[in-house]
């Protein structure tokens, strides 16, 4: 097994386990504190992933030079120089928070028999954790392009154990959920320091410095990758904000619950591109070598993320009654996931063909479709949430991730892959989604259909994991050899 199966494993490894943690904990949670405190830990999930948009692009950029870069020296002031970066964002985002604070815990944090102290209390917690967190990243991008990923993927299997099993012990002794924001904050302090140090003892530290000239070399990267980042948080943080500011905590664990499950696909299928990117950077563009890597993984991707999603949109409801053993919140939240699934699906298309854009320094796509969404989406959540509730929140999702999709794939394959358009959708999309599409509908059409639901699903697993292994070795593997020699 070579290096780059193995990171691909690693990292697979990483966002099974958050899947899985997720399944265990939030029962749990919802058990000990309730539906209404959890909507406020999942009302701090969306500040962390707000928080992170002030990466501005300095991770992608980080991991790419510290591939491309051959004088470790060079490494070092590059991630020293991010470093000092991420130190002055910080402070900014401190005296944002100083400036906001109160805003914020009277306007989204709605829990009867929370006095305003404690709700400011609490804010400023979820920030403070949400900036350790986020100093974080540029450490990571560091050993991920290292090609450290079977690290960075146990460091975050631990910090996950770390940060959302042990509370539950203190929340079953005590279910307060000041003490539960004041551990977050220690535990992020100490797991930063913990990837610091490793990623400086990689690295050797001796005579790194700021070297601006580096930080001038990535600024338009990162000027553009601020606007992505920041039509990204719109796309799939925006809902969450405006559901706690219209409802009230309650109806948000719906929603985030909603959401999550319909996530699967991408958060299941990103590490694939995640262990690839570093490989994508060192390739030349448009060569024998880059085209056949793109179908490849283009094809796993398709693969995974076509029978995830049919999954979800089959079993929805067996699935929520199973994790939450609650038919209100199954119920509730099948609407949503329905119409939040088929953008996930839209969204995972996205994925290879925005890192090839990003492996070669090309975002300008990326800004347009940006500036286009950073106006269409927050417009029709804002008019169309208070009148047909949840499910408007859902529906822009499915509307803004299908015309990006669209559009990122023409575009930057048109570019980098000329000629490949029709050949990457029909080799590598189309036969798994006609495949799955038949399995269903025979086995719908069949008595088997009638019987236990998670025996159908294995029945729907095993025949399709077989057509898309026989299809990549009889087929794709020659076809691909044949023509990219």
């Amino acid at each position: 097994m070579n290096r780059q199966q193995i990171n691909v494993i690693a990292n697979m490894f990483s966002k099974a386990w958050a899947i899985l943690s997720n399944f265990l904990f939030i029962p749990l949670y919802i058990s000990v504190i309730g539906e209404v405190s959890y909507g406020l830990i999942a009302f701090y999930t969306t500040i962390v992933i707000i928080v992170n948009i002030a990466d501005s692009g300095m991770s992608p950029a980080l991991t790419r030079d510290v591939v491309k870069l051959k004088d470790p020296l060079e490494k070092r002031n590059a991630v020293k120089s991010v470093e000092f970066i991420y130190t002055i964002i910080s402070v900014l985002l401190i005296l944002i928070l100083i400036a906001s604070f109160e805003v914020i815990s009277s306007n989204f944090i709605k829990i009867d028999g929370l006095n305003s102290d404690t709700k400011n209390i609490i804010v400023v917690l979820m920030f403070a954790a949400a900036i350790l967190q986020l100093f974080m990243a540029p450490y990571k991008a560091g050993l991920m392009g290292l090609e450290k990923q079977v690290y960075v993927s146990m460091f975050i299997i631990l910090f996950s154990v770390f940060r959302l099993l042990l509370p539950l012990v203190f929340l079953r002794i005590n279910p307060s959920l000041e003490y539960f924001f004041v551990y977050q904050v220690i535990i992020s302090l100490i797991f930063l320091v913990i990837i610091r140090n490793k990623l400086w003892k990689i690295l050797k530290k001796d005579n790194a410095t700021i070297c601006l000239v580096y930080l001038r070399s990535i600024k338009t990267f990162c000027l553009s990758m601020l606007l992505i980042t920041i039509m990204t948080a719109i796309n799939m943080q925006l809902d969450k904000v405006l559901v706690a500011y219209y409802f009230n905590l309650e109806q948000l664990t719906v929603y985030s619950i909603a959401t999550m499950l319909a996530l699967s696909a991408y958060t299941i299928t990103q590490p694939i591109i995640t262990s690839y990117y570093p490989k994508m950077n060192s390739l030349i563009p448009n060569s024998s070598e880059s085209k056949k890597l793109y179908f490849n993984v283009n094809y796993y991707i398709i693969s995974l993320s076509a029978f995830i999603v049919t999954i979800v949109l089959l079993y929805h409801k067996d699935i929520l009654l199973l994790w939450t053993n609650s038919s209100v919140i199954a119920e509730s939240a099948t609407p949503v996931i329905i119409v939040y699934t088929l953008g996930t699906f839209f969204l995972t298309l996205q994925l290879l063909p925005f890192h090839l854009g990003l492996s070669n320094n090309y975002n300008k796509v990326n800004l347009y479709l940006g500036v286009v969404f950073l106006v269409f989406t927050p417009l029709f959540e804002f008019f169309s949430i208070p009148y047909i509730g949840l499910l408007g929140a859902a529906i822009p999702w499915l509307i803004s991730n299908f015309i990006y999709a669209l559009f990122l794939n023409i575009i930057v394959l048109k570019k980098y892959m000329p000629g490949e358009v029709i050949n990457i959708f029909v080799y590598t999309v189309m036969p798994q989604i006609t495949v799955i599409l038949i399995l269903v509908t025979a086995l719908y059409s069949s008595f088997l259909w009638h019987g236990v639901w998670l025996i159908n699903l294995t029945l729907i697993a095993v025949l399709y994991c077989l057509f898309v292994v026989l299809y990549e070795k009889i087929y794709l593997r020659k076809k691909l050899l044949c023509c990219y020699q």
